[in-house]
């Protein structure tokens, strides 16, 4: 045994351990959509030739497609023929309709952490014209911001990768 942690294999799979868990805890995602919108670093603005609520059920449908997941997550630790899991989810949140306007927010829950959200798209109409604005998490999120603007404009997306 000695020799064994001495050579780094029972060391390498605690610390590898010990990383993702610190790491879970530090993912830092927004907690409420009014955060995600006030933190948000970039906003985009799209514009659809759909009246609002079709504009609202082609989004909302598109999203959970591509991104719905209720399940396990599975990954494998450094170096070793073990997986790990943990219960992870993404969820499409929606809205009543308030006003005219709609809200549809993408959510992500990992093991016990708390939810945080990824993306926040707020659907309203002005003079006649359907308005669509997007709220991503970070640089990283504007890829899925601009999938947004493809579905709009009647295309599809090749893959639904998130990361």
């Amino acid at each position: 045994m000695g020799r064994y942690i001495y050579q780094g294999g029972l060391v390498r799979i605690l610390l590898t351990i010990f990383i993702v868990t610190l790491l879970s805890g530090c993912t830092g995602l927004p907690e409420s959509v009014s955060e995600l919108k006030t933190n948000s670093h970039k906003t985009f603005n799209f514009s659809s030739n759909l009246s609002v609520t079709d504009t609202y059920e082609l989004l909302k449908r598109e999203m959970a497609k591509c991104y719905a997941f209720d399940g396990e997550m599975t990954f494998p630790l450094y170096g070793t023929y073990l997986l790990g899991s943990v219960k992870s989810g993404t969820f499409v949140e929606s809205s009543d309709p308030n006003n005219g306007k709609y809200e549809l927010a993408l959510s992500q829950k990992v093991g016990v952490q708390a939810k945080g959200y990824l993306e926040f798209v707020i659907i309203t109409e002005s003079g006649g014209k359907t308005n669509v604005e997007v709220f991503p998490l970070n640089s990283f999120w504007e890829r899925h911001a601009l999938r947004i603007e493809t579905w709009l404009n009647g295309g599809s997306v090749d893959s639904c990768k998130v990361w």
